[in-house]
């Protein structure tokens, strides 16, 4: 498996905010264009309730 700090390298992902819940990032394609975020659970927030986190963000986007 590999570490997040492999897959950000690989991915460039670029640092966006940092909060208490976690760390955000964004990955953009070659025209600058931001692709898909990336929260990475460094905080607060257990790494159990990472799925129905990203359930939850997954619907505010959609509804957006």
């Amino acid at each position: 498996m590999k570490t997040f700090d492999q897959l950000k390298q690989r991915h460039r992902l670029e640092l966006l905010c940092q909060s208490t819940n976690g760390t955000l990032y964004l990955q953009y394609d070659e025209r600058t264009i931001p692709r898909y975020t990336v929260l990475y659970l460094d905080g607060r927030v257990p790494p159990r309730l990472g799925r129905r986190l990203a359930e939850l963000t997954h619907a505010m986007w959609k509804r957006g």
